[in-house]
């Protein structure tokens, strides 16, 4: 039954291929465009969970909602532009954050560090007649961690291809027109 409405016509089901991702560096990382459009393979939504607190009252456990827990991490997968672009900001953004030497500093010097956060955004396009998407937006984003790169003689036909795990304080999500709608992000794409 599923099946067959996903063969007809999709109905109001979302697809994994139909999605995009916008990601603004801080400000101190040198790059051509603030916002970037990136080449994005894989993108995970993080897992969100609440904790059950048990209760005992007069003999009986009765389970209670508890916190609600984020993961704050995600992976990405990305495609590897010609000029290795993307690769080169995510590098400089991540040694940016490198607070080996932040402990040494004085307190002055330390009140004019740049806090190398930044934000990603993720729209999840869908075929329901109004061409509406889900927007997740994450505040105070870093990367922690930046692949490698294989290179190989023997993947002529392939796009080379890198990934990056990020940290983030908090997401969200709002349902919006589009990707280009103007919802307060996009304000900022100039």
């Amino acid at each position: 039954m599923i099946q067959d409405l996903i063969n007809l016509n999709g109905g109001n089901l979302a697809r994994p291929t139909k999605f995009t991702v916008l990601l603004e560096p801080p400000g101190s990382i040198s790059s051509d465009s603030k916002v970037f459009d990136v080449l994005c393979k894989t993108f995970n939504i993080p897992e969100v969970t609440q904790e059950a607190i048990e209760l005992k009252v007069k003999g009986h456990s009765i389970s209670i909602p508890g916190r609600v827990n984020q993961q704050h991490e995600i992976q990405m997968t990305f495609y590897l532009d010609e000029d290795h672009i993307l690769r080169k900001v995510l590098y400089d953004w991540l040694a940016s954050c490198d607070d080996r030497y932040y402990g040494l500093l004085s307190a002055e010097s330390q009140a004019t560090v740049e806090q190398p956060l930044g934000t990603l955004t993720a729209y999840g396009n869908s075929f329901c007649e109004d061409n509406s998407v889900i927007k997740y937006y994450f505040e105070n984003v870093f990367p922690v961690s930046v692949s490698g790169v294989e290179f190989n003689t023997t993947g002529v036909q392939e796009v080379s291809e890198f990934s990056a795990t990020f940290a983030y304080y908090r997401y969200s999500h709002t349902e919006t027109a589009s990707p280009d709608a103007d919802d307060g992000y996009d304000a900022r794409l100039d």
